[in-house]
């Protein structure tokens, strides 16, 4: 059984390595979901996670946005 765990931006933002206000351009320009508690803070479930993670790795490969969108719409 798998254990569905949500994390906080600040959790996001160790994992990935990249500063929150990336995050936050990047759920803008690549419209990757983000859950948000009741009084609006940003909650990530593991496959947001995941997406970012794989935004960070094309980024460092030198992929455009663009670029990286497309191998997003791919997968």
């Amino acid at each position: 059984m798998d254990i569905i765990i949500d994390l906080t931006i600040d959790q996001v933002s160790q994992i990935v390595g990249v500063p929150k206000t990336t995050l936050r351009y990047w759920e803008a320009i690549f419209e990757v979901p983000v859950k948000r508690t009741e009084s609006g803070r940003r909650i990530y479930p593991q496959q947001t996670v995941d997406v970012m993670k794989r935004i960070k790795d094309l980024s460092d490969l030198g992929f455009s946005a663009k670029g990286i969108r497309m191998r997003l719409e791919t997968k």
